[in-house]
């Protein structure tokens, strides 16, 4: 992910998304809030399709006694 400030916008790509943040809304606050959660979004996916998957193999194996 790289940060590129072009005219009177700065522009963050995130694979293949753009977002416009105006540079007038505090481009450090509100660029600081998107690399937080981009961030933490893909860890918190992680866990929940490891707990789903927990959670569907015990009771699939529990069904079949």
């Amino acid at each position: 992910m790289y940060l590129q400030y072009l005219g009177k916008y700065g522009f963050i790509k995130r694979e293949t998304r753009f977002w416009k943040v105006p540079r007038q809304t505090n481009a450090y606050v509100s660029n600081k809030w998107l690399l937080k959660y981009s961030l933490k979004f893909p860890r918190l996916m992680k866990y929940f399709f490891v707990l789903g998957n927990s959670i569907f193999l015990h009771f699939r194996s529990v069904s079949n006694k």
